[in-house]
């Protein structure tokens, strides 16, 4: 895994799931819209980090209807193997 994209992606998808659920509370659509925006970049950089093409983190973009595709992505992700491990 590449660390500094992965520390990226923990920035981006950490912030992107707080301002989720901040805006959750608040009822506001552009925080909302936000908070997909920096949960996605977080995937980008997620999959870079474990090897895979960054285009595997826009797949969020790909379903929304459904709120819960980027976080469903990210569980995915989290499972597939690491193309980056050194043997």
């Amino acid at each position: 895994m590449i660390k500094k994209m992965n520390q990226k992606s923990l920035a981006f998808g950490v912030s992107g799931i707080a301002l989720f659920i901040i805006s959750g509370f608040m009822h506001s659509q552009s925080l909302g819209i936000l908070s997909a925006v920096l949960l996605i970049i977080g995937l980008v950089y997620y999959s870079k980090s474990k090897g895979y093409p960054g285009w595997l983190g826009l797949l969020g973009v790909l379903f929304p209807l459904f709120s819960f595709t980027p976080i469903v992505l990210f569980i995915i992700l989290v499972f597939m193997p690491d193309r980056q491990k050194k043997i």
